[in-house]
Formats: C-alpha cells, structure tokens, sequence
C-alpha cells in the first residue's frame, strides 16, 4: 500500500504538508503561552536595562514606569523612613498560564541613585 501512496501522491507535497504541520504547532504553542496584556518578561528586562541604565534618577524610574503604564509602589523601610526600592507586580497570565504574575523591582543605593533592576515571573 506504501508504494501505492508515494506513487500518487509527490514528495513536494508530503514535505509541504510535514512543514504546515510542524507551523500549526508551533503557532499554537505561541499563542498558547503569549501573554494577555503582552508584555513579555525578557523584552521587558531589556527595555528597562537599556532605557534605566545604573545611576539614574528617581525621577526618570518615575517618568519610564508612567510612560508605559506599569502599576508601581514605593517600599520602605519597617520603620516607613528610609526608601528602599519601587516594586512592579502585575498580572501576566496566559491560556496556558492564567494566574502568572510580572514582577520587577528597581534598587537604588543611598545616593538615590539606581543599582540594579530585577524582572521575572511568578
């Protein structure tokens, strides 16, 4: 029955066939794991990183966060005195993923000047 098949049906259109398979799926998984709101996390670092580079102002975490309307909140100290960092955290779920999280964090040291910004996932 195999040789049937292969004398029917040419090998250009097997191999076109193999490949819209293999496209479907992975265009299913990326649709699958693609983010309601679209913000993906490693675009998002990279963003920040090249936007924020360390040494930059409070101000300017302010102006970049307002910019791209991303929920913000200012940690303090225990005592409420000190400032520490802003904390990022919203949603970012998925079909696959419906309660996925978004989290960044921007540290300043004691000159108010950015340290380090963190983002991942939860």
């Amino acid at each position: 029955m195999s040789r049937v098949l292969r004398a029917r049906v040419p090998p250009a259109v097997l191999w076109t066939l193999a490949g819209l398979l293999i496209a479907g799926c992975v265009g299913s998984c990326e649709l699958a794991y693609r983010p309601y709101n679209g913000i993906r996390v490693g675009s998002l670092r990279s963003e920040a990183g090249s936007a924020l580079p360390a040494g930059s102002s409070r101000e300017q975490v302010v102006a970049w966060l307002d910019a791209r309307g991303l929920p913000y909140q200012p940690v303090y100290d225990k005592g409420g005195e000190s400032f520490l960092w802003y904390l990022v955290r919203m949603r970012n779920g998925s079909w696959m993923r419906p309660n996925a999280g978004l989290w960044m964090t921007f540290y300043f040291h004691g000159t108010e000047r950015l340290s380090e910004i963190s983002v991942g996932e939860d």
